[in-house]
């Protein structure tokens, strides 16, 4: 596999699945998902959210190196609207997009498809804050992973892709869904998103297959 590019984040699997992801979110224009903003799409959401001083020195710099309490106060004042404004542009999004790049497996002729690596234990870590040992753990997981196990491919379309699988298994998935619930597992603040659609392509390739998750599988004869 490829060196990942800087900008993308590893995965984790049950099964030490070995993946790297970019991810973004989606309302009325695309924004990605880092670890400055990951904290209030969980936030906005969870049943017992983070205090707001502790999102203060999440998204502010200046907050969290406030030598006194003073300062920090002063500096909550202008930041608190901030935090409003964006918890409920986050509480508002109702529509992310992952783009993940994954080693594809190799194809299963008795269902037509090609296995994913993905399923219900995968996920996505991030470190929400500002230095490594203070920083919040985040999590994104899929409410549906099972589905994305597989990915239908007519064998005649997949034994086209033979010749450049033979130098590079790469696969690049474009992972759209809805976010959900929030809740805290195993010391993560872990955010759920059920997966609408999928689409699967080779880096800078065609597009291999489209699943729409939200209609009846397709019939591959």
């Amino acid at each position: 596999m490829p060196r990942p590019h800087p900008a993308f984040r590893r995965s984790r699997h049950a099964a030490l699945l070995a993946a790297t992801v970019l991810v973004a979110v989606h309302v009325s224009s695309e924004t990605r998902i880092t670890e400055d903003n990951v904290a209030l799409l969980y936030e906005s959401r969870a049943a017992v959210p983070a205090p707001d001083h502790r999102l203060a020195a999440m998204i502010s710099i200046d907050y969290h190196r406030a030598q006194d309490e003073f300062t920090r106060h002063d500096l909550f004042q202008k930041i608190e609207p901030v935090i409003r404004q964006r918890l409920g542009e986050a509480e508002a999004t109702d529509h992310v997009l992952l783009l993940v790049l994954n080693e594809l497996s190799e194809y299963d002729f008795e269902r037509s498809a090609f296995p994913t690596g993905f399923g219900a234990n995968t996920y996505f870590d991030f470190q929400a804050g500002h230095g490594y040992s203070l920083a919040t753990k985040y999590r994104v997981r899929f409410a549906n992973g099972d589905d994305l196990a597989h990915v239908p491919v007519p064998v005649d379309d997949a034994r086209r892709l033979s010749s450049r699988l033979r130098r590079d298994r790469d696969a690049a998935y474009r992972i759209e869904g809805v976010p959900g619930r929030a809740v805290e597992e195993r010391g993560r603040k872990t955010l759920y998103v059920t997966v609408t659609r999928v689409e699967m392509s080779l880096p800078n390739g065609p597009t291999v297959a489209v699943v729409d998750l939200a209609a009846p599988a397709p019939t591959i004869e």
